[in-house]
């Protein structure tokens, strides 16, 4: 640079590829950072999930033997546990939406390329939280379907 005008002041000498890679590195932090944070949230509540109809087979579990001993088929009592496991999956999806419309203003400054009405994105990410808690409930779901009514009423 000298070579050609020596009234030039050079500050630093780098390639393209170096001044990139200070440009993106922390959105790209933040990203990962996010990122990290909705799994971590994903898990949590996938496990919550889990836990409360754990917990309420646990609580029913004389209720479902009683019913199976009545006549209700196995897969019943499973849509029933499922059915109230999507019913709170659906209203934590209802309560998110809410709380990504008055957090748009946020959101948009994090997004590249992307606005955060996007229908593909929301749809996706209500099918894999959908998909989350429809496996979060199903192990619940298949131990009250194989409760024993028998050994259920003599206790």
């Amino acid at each position: 640079a000298h070579a050609i005008d020596p009234t030039v002041v050079v500050w630093t000498a780098g390639s393209v590829d170096d001044a990139f890679t200070a440009a993106v590195a922390q959105p790209r932090l933040v990203l990962v950072v996010l990122a990290w944070l909705g799994v971590m949230g994903l898990v949590l509540a996938a496990a919550g999930i889990y836990g409360v109809l754990s917990y309420l087979v646990t609580l029913r579990l004389r209720e479902f033997g009683i019913r199976v001993a009545l006549g209700a088929k196995p897969t019943g009592v499973f849509r029933l546990i499922l059915g109230y496991g999507l019913r709170l999956t659906a209203v934590g999806l209802c309560a998110g939406a809410v709380a990504a419309v008055f957090l748009v203003r946020v959101m948009r400054s994090l997004l590249y390329d992307v606005q955060p009405s996007d229908p593909i994105a929301l749809g996706a990410v209500v099918v894999l939280l959908v998909g989350v808690a429809t496996l979060a409930c199903w192990r619940p779901a298949r131990r009250a379907m194989r409760v024993d009514p028998v050994s259920l009423l003599r206790d």
